[in-house]
C-alpha cells in the first residue's frame, strides 16, 4: 500500500468490457461486480504464493511454520 493512488503493487487484474450506451453507473457497477469475482481470486494465489512468508511474520491461530 503507498500513499498515492493506484501506485500499489498490482495483485489482480482482468478486463472489463466498457459499451458505447455505457453510463458511469452502469460501468462503475459492471467493474464493482468484476472486483467482487477477482479479490478472492487474487487473495487466495497471493496466499498460496506467499504462505511462508506469511507465517513467518504474522501469528495465524493453529498454524505454525515448519523450518
Amino acid at each position: 500500500m503507498t500513499e498515492q493512488y493506484d501506485e500499489g503493487a498490482m495483485i489482480g487484474q482482468t478486463k472489463v468490457p466498457v459499451f458505447p450506451e455505457d453510463s458511469p453507473s452502469s460501468l462503475q457497477q459492471r467493474v464493482k461486480e468484476t472486483e467482487h469475482k477477482l479479490y478472492p481470486v487474487a487473495l487466495n494465489h497471493y496466499i498460496r504464493e506467499n504462505f511462508q512468508d506469511i507465517v513467518g511474520s504474522v501469528p495465524i491461530a493453529g498454524i505454525s511454520a515448519v523450518s
